[in-house]
């Protein structure tokens, strides 16, 4: 019965938001001083001729099977004034897979045993919230790091039975803390939700845990 309990807490842990759970303990003081692994996280790059016809730095559209979706540089809706432009994702079919792809700069370099904090900001249509999957998958389909956060998108929750505010800041911020299952250099992360939905990303980066011995 322990290992049971034991093993709903790692599942619970490993697919919860991670804004409202506290991230591992460890005997070791962790700082936060490693290189952004994300291409462009900011979505604030500057565009070349041929990406400005509708290419975005760093980031690609994914569709496996009869999956259908696109992916955009958008900017209706920014985070805040400094930071105008967004990455909107629309999945209108789920196929075998959907979502957006970054592969840093040639490659995340992803260690067996490290962990890696992700913060990004989102929001979805209609206030909705779906299930992401985050998963960093080298060359050959090694899968060497996956977790799941199962309530994205939604921003600030309305008061009961009424509408949320055209006023409202939709985008909210979240946090997620993954281990490496694998080692692999040349490593992309794919998001992808589980649901047909329409979603905006932001400020997406992933960190290599460090830690003070």
């Amino acid at each position: 019965m322990p290992m049971k309990v034991a093993m709903v807490w790692l599942v619970l842990a490993l697919g919860t938001q991670a804004s409202e759970l506290p991230p591992p303990t460890t005997t070791t003081d962790v700082t936060s001083t490693s290189l952004e692994m994300v291409q462009n996280g900011d979505l604030e790059a500057p565009l070349t001729e041929s990406e400005a016809q509708g290419d975005t730095p760093g980031w690609s559209l994914l569709t496996l099977g009869d999956a259908e979706g696109s992916m955009k540089l958008d900017d209706t809706q920014p985070l805040e004034d400094s930071n105008p432009h967004s990455l909107k994702l629309t999945v209108t079919r789920m196929g075998d897979r959907c979502g957006i792809v970054n592969s840093g700069l040639g490659g995340m370099a992803i260690t067996k045993g490290q962990w890696y904090d992700i913060t990004f900001y989102a929001h979805a249509t209609d206030n909705r919230s779906v299930g992401l999957v985050f998963s960093f998958e080298s060359e050959d389909g090694t899968v060497c790091a996956r977790a799941t956060l199962p309530e994205v998108g939604r921003g600030r929750r309305p008061q009961w039975g009424q509408p949320p505010a055209e006023d409202e800041n939709p985008w909210k911020q979240y946090r997620l803390s993954v281990p490496g299952w694998a080692s692999a250099s040349d490593c992309r992360m794919i998001v992808t939700p589980i649901e047909p939905v329409t979603m905006w990303f932001d400020k997406v980066s992933v960190l290599a845990r460090q830690t003070n011995q």
